[in-house]
């Protein structure tokens, strides 16, 4: 199986690139913990489906808004 890389132009990640990469490690952890509860109440819901529905919104300093 192949994972998909996420790429993110430089100018639109406020965080280090090691930092960046420990966010998506402990999500990832979290959503193989998590994933057996989820799919025991919703056993149609996918793996890459769970594990998106965890990512924790992207703090992008150029959005100009709140």
């Amino acid at each position: 199986m192949k994972s998909k890389v996420r790429q993110v132009p430089r100018g639109d990640n406020p965080l280090p690139n090691d930092e960046q990469v420990r966010i998506e490690i402990q999500t990832f952890l979290l959503a193989l913990d998590s994933y057996p509860d989820r799919f025991s109440k919703d056993p149609k819901i996918t793996f890459e489906k769970h594990c998106s529905s965890l990512v924790p919104p992207s703090k992008n300093i150029h959005s100009g808004g709140n």
